[in-house]
């Protein structure tokens, strides 16, 4: 089983992608090493404080970890996980 994990993280370049939904709304969570990154799954994204908020609630339910060190980009959040070490 350790063997399969590892061969589909060597085959995705280290990226894991998760799935989530946070008040109605789909995320793609992008995980690479301590780096995470939130794309809403819509065509058009209004950057509000709820927005961010909803991206941030999204990070926490696919890792369990809180994002830090914050890059807001026009449609998605980019940052590094608070506990790496869990993933």
């Amino acid at each position: 089983m350790k063997a399969l994990l590892l061969a589909a993280l060597l085959a995705t370049g280290g990226k894991v992608d998760h799935f989530v939904k946070v008040d109605g709304a789909r995320y793609r969570v992008t995980v690479k090493g301590d780096e995470v990154t939130v794309n809403k799954k819509a065509t058009f994204v209004r950057l509000t404080i709820k927005e961010r908020d909803a991206q941030r609630q999204a990070v926490k339910q696919a890792t369990g970890c809180d994002i830090v060190d914050e890059l807001p980009n026009t449609a998605k959040l980019t940052g590094k996980l608070s506990c790496p070490e869990k993933l």
